[in-house]
């Protein structure tokens, strides 16, 4: 639109403002800087210079930032691995600020003004924030950014804004479903990462990430056995087992059992050990929950009400979080976390208890050799099939996991299957996109192909953003499914009730579902999944197995196709599986969190040398 005319008035008037905004640029003052920035370019005899957009995005930025470094821990002006949580008026407040440096500098960006790493880099912050997730905008920028690094065109590159840059393409890619160039973005982060724990951080989402991918047994296990390296400097805390075990003996006391983990919250992964604190006997056991988590809510109270000690370890640096778990006498420290986001593992390197244990929330190794023990069973894990692919030795129980239904709630079950309703099956996945390789695209699509009228109800977090589901739904076009076919819903905490639209659930492959299994199950659908050797195609199998589907789970694409189609065709026996799936969950291991914990705290007393006296 042609601006106005200026009149003599108009000029003294910009003239004044703008000597207010540089003046306020020059203080650093940068609420100042927002406020006459805005009058400049709302001004209708003005047409603002790209620059101004720029720095109006810039201090929104800086006010967002200020706010976030309030509950970030500094140590000699170090950032630490781990913040306190904000408060829920600033979390608002930062994410206002977010989004409006995310405008103004798109803005700044479309006009040609953001064009150095640095300034990139500044945009990168702002388009990847969780409030704004502009990750389709973002990525060719990234790109061009980072080739333009890499052939020289730039000097003197910042190392953390390299850093930084790499590692906001990595989630770009991961969230666009790209796995292979997300792995090779985080190895180029990994090398720029400047301190130990930013490289823990870097290269355990790394790993992460290879889960996604066919990568052969053989060289997962090679790249996690890295990690361990990563704490080579680390002198971890001594212990005597048989000190310990004669002190416990000699003194009648519990068995201190420490869990570690950021998911304390409304989080998948929180099913999985919140029943380790519900059902611990309290007469031999006492627990510690070390909480890590970032966005606490109504669930973080179940978890202070139900361990015996509640430790909010957030400001905390590995080293302190150590210390505070060696001072607290825990004999047995168990990590609940794995290579997912946010967690602890550099802890574990220090050793501060005499016995560590993972396996409940990770898919593999963690590659450390100062954790003891991984938690499975025999059917992901068959004997003499993965040992030699842990750093740690394998605890055996009957079922891997076990989980308490807190995300499904009381949701009841509808009277059958839906499609003896609605006239058509309808099937479903509510697994991470990330997990949705083109081989199981192309399954599915053979799939709804041999299923005439069949729909396909697909609900997770990336359908939460336009620009990733515009991704999604060209992808699966280009693969030549029906997009009419095809309902995407966006994530929800409460979910559990979208089941009742459900007939079959389609799992994924190589990375199989677990919560979402063990959801779809209590909510009576039956669950069609693929497994191979690899020990992550294998969690589905497992739980089906101990639930008495093991049928469902099958071994070639195949079969898996064929076991999908024949389910969909005999509507009798789908609506008899909807009726009897959920009480032959609740009635397995799998269901019944009680038996899973006094099974798992069985073991506990076993590897202490404690089980013989049923201490």
């Amino acid at each position: 639109m042609e601006k106005k005319k200026r009149t003599a008035k108009g000029q003294k008037s910009l003239e004044s403002e703008y000597r207010a905004f540089r003046r306020a640029m020059d203080e650093n003052n940068h609420k100042t800087v927002v406020r006459y920035g805005l009058k400049l370019i709302n001004r209708k005899d003005f047409d603002a210079p790209p620059i101004i957009y720029r720095t109006i995005g810039d201090a929104y930025l800086f006010l967002a930032t200020k706010i976030e470094e309030t509950y970030i821990t500094t140590e000699k002006g170090t950032r630490q691995r781990f913040s306190h949580p904000a408060s829920k008026e600033d979390r608002k407040r930062i994410d206002e600020n977010m989004k409006n440096a995310y405008r103004y500098l798109k803005i700044a960006y479309d006009k040609g003004a953001v064009k150095e790493p640095l300034e990139v880099a500044r945009l990168t912050r702002a388009a990847c924030y969780e409030a704004v997730y502009e990750l389709v905008f973002l990525y060719p920028i990234l790109k061009k950014c980072l080739e333009e690094i890499q052939a020289g065109v730039y000097k003197d590159v910042p190392v953390n804004t390299k850093h930084l840059l790499w590692s906001h393409f990595a989630t770009c890619c991961s969230e666009m479903g790209n796995s292979v160039e997300a792995i090779d973005a985080m190895q180029n982060c990994y090398r720029y990462a400047e301190d130990m724990a930013t490289k823990a951080r870097d290269y355990g989402r790394l790993l992460f990430f290879t889960q996604y991918l066919p990568f052969n047994s053989e060289d997962l296990f090679e790249m996690h056995k890295i990690f361990n390296g990563i704490f080579k400097d680390i002198t971890p805390y001594s212990h005597d087992l048989t000190a310990l075990r004669d002190e416990i003996r000699r003194t009648g006391r519990k068995v201190r059992v420490g869990y570690m983990s950021p998911d304390c919250c409304a989080h998948v992964a929180m099913q999985f050990f919140i029943g380790l604190l519900d059902y611990a006997n309290h007469d031999k056991f006492e627990t510690f929950m070390y909480s890590l988590t970032q966005k606490p809510d109504h669930l973080t109270e179940d978890f202070k009400k139900n361990s015996d000690h509640f430790i909010d370890v957030t400001g905390m640096t590995y080293e302190e979080i150590a210390a505070k778990i060696h001072g607290d006498g825990i004999d047995i420290l168990v990590d609940v976390a794995g290579h997912t986001a946010n967690n602890a593992l550099p802890v574990y390197a220090y050793k501060p208890a005499p016995i560590a244990m993972s396996g409940i929330g990770y898919l593999a190794t963690t590659g450390l050799n100062a954790i003891d023990y991984y938690i499975t069973d025999k059917i992901v894990d068959p004997p003499g099939w993965h040992e030699k692919y842990f750093t740690e030795k394998l605890l055996y129980l009957t079922s891997q996991f076990s989980l308490q239904f807190v995300t499904a709630g009381p949701v009841p079950l509808d009277d059958g299957a839906p499609c003896k309703k609605k006239g058509y099956v309808t099937f479903g996945s509510f697994n991470n996109y990330r997990k949705i390789t083109d081989e199981m695209l192309l399954a599915w699509r053979a799939i709804m192909e041999q299923t005439p009228n069949s729909r396909l109800l697909l609900k997770t977090a990336t359908y939460n953003y336009e620009g990733l589901l515009n991704v999604v739904k060209e992808r699966f076009q280009n693969l030549g499914l029906d997009l009419s076919r095809i309902d995407f819903e966006r994530a929800e905490y409460k979910y559990a009730h979208r089941y009742l639209d459900v007939d079959i659930a389609l799992d994924t492959y190589p990375y199989t579902g677990g919560g979402t299994t063990c959801d779809a199950l209590y909510m009576g659908v039956p669950v069609v999944s693929l497994y191979g050797e690899r020990r992550n195609t294998r969690f589905s199998l497992g739980i089906l197995t101990n639930v008495g589907l093991k049928y469902l789970a099958v071994d070639t694409l195949e079969k898996y196709i064929d076991m999908a189609v024949s389910l969909a065709k005999d509507t009798d026996l789908l609506d008899s599986l909807h009726r009897k799936i959920r009480p032959m969950i609740l009635n397995s291991i799998v269901g019944s969190t009680d038996l899973y914990t006094k099974e798992l705290e069985g073991k506990y007393l076993e590897v202490l040398g404690l089980a013989e006296e049923g201490q």
